[in-house]
């Protein structure tokens, strides 16, 4: 004996539980897509000082501190641009300049155009003397102003 109204309401049920598991992941998926190809192009820029002989694990420390600090500050100041970011693999590019004082600059022209940064300073516990500038990051941002200051500048 078949019990078609079971069959029915499993059935239907069944197609529902599938339906509403799968549509916001989807939706997630299309919105990003979308934010991604109705934007410009945005990225993250880390400036290292090459003058201060940081080793390649410190240097990478480093650079990973300044990314993490300015997601962190992005989220709280410019949530959209670092979802737009996020959806778009989040592009990051380091550079390098020679002084203090050229890392500065850069850091007062990103604040002055209103870009997301945040100087990072070493804790002195292993190379470097304690409170040392050592990187900068910029972004995550539009691509074209970030390049307006960065752009001049070499890969490290």
């Amino acid at each position: 004996m078949e019990w078609p109204c079971f069959n029915f309401a499993f059935g239907g049920f069944a197609f529902g539980f599938v339906v509403g598991f799968i549509t916001p992941k989807l939706k997630s998926v299309i919105y990003n897509r979308v934010l991604v190809h109705l934007n410009q192009p945005t990225k993250m820029v880390v400036v290292v000082r090459n003058n201060l002989g940081m080793g390649k694990g410190k240097i990478a420390s480093q650079c990973a501190h300044a990314a993490v600090e300015c997601y962190k500050t992005g989220l709280k100041t410019d949530h959209k641009i670092v979802k737009i970011w996020l959806a778009s693999g989040q592009p990051k590019v380091v550079v390098k300049v020679d002084t203090e004082e050229e890392l500065l600059s850069i850091a007062a022209i990103s604040t002055k155009k209103g870009l997301i940064n945040c100087l990072i300073k070493d804790a002195g516990k292993t190379q470097l003397e304690p409170y040392t500038t050592t990187v900068l990051g910029i972004g995550p941002g539009k691509k074209q102003d970030i390049d307006l200051v960065t752009g001049h500048l070499k890969l490290l």
